[in-house]
C-alpha cells in the first residue's frame, strides 16, 4: 500500500511542479495554483494511516493556499522555496519506502489498516 501511495504522490508532485511552472509563465492562470493545492492536499491526506506524520507538518499546502487567495506573491524566492520543499518531500517519500522495505512494515499504518478492515493483529 505504501509503495502505491509513494508512486501516486510522485505523480502529484510532478503535476504540482508543472502547474507552478505554468503559473510562473502566465500569472493569469490562477486555476493551475488551485490544481497544485489539490495535489498537495491529496498527498497529505493519508498521512496518519500510512505512518507518515511528517506529511501533516508540510507547509507546502498552506503556502499554496496563500498564493491562491492572493495573500502571497509568486516571486523568485517563493518559487525556489516551493521547488526545494517538493524535492525534500520526494526524498522523504522515497526514504519512507526504503525503510518500509527494509523493516517489512510501516510504523503504524499497517495496524490502523488492519483495525479498519477488522483484520487480526499479527
Amino acid at each position: 500500500m505504501l509503495a502505491s501511495f509513494v508512486q501516486e504522490a510522485h505523480s502529484y508532485l510532478h503535476k504540482s511542479v508543472a502547474s507552478l511552472e505554468t503559473f510562473q509563465r502566465d500569472a493569469t492562470q490562477r486555476e493551475v495554483l488551485e490544481e497544485a493545492l489539490r495535489y498537495t492536499h491529496t498527498i497529505r491526506a493519508p498521512r496518519s494511516w500510512l505512518g507518515l506524520p511528517v506529511l501533516s507538518h508540510m507547509a507546502l499546502a498552506e503556502d499554496l493556499e496563500e498564493m491562491v487567495t492572493g495573500q502571497r506573491a509568486m516571486d523568485t524566492a517563493c518559487s525556489t522555496w516551493l521547488q526545494q520543499t517538493m524535492d525534500q518531500l520526494e526524498h522523504y517519500l522515497d526514504d519512507s519506502l526504503r525503510r518500509y522495505a527494509a523493516a517489512g512494515t510501516c510504523r503504524c499504518g499497517g495496524a490502523v489498516f488492519r483495525r479498519s478492515r477488522t483484520y487480526p493483529k499479527p
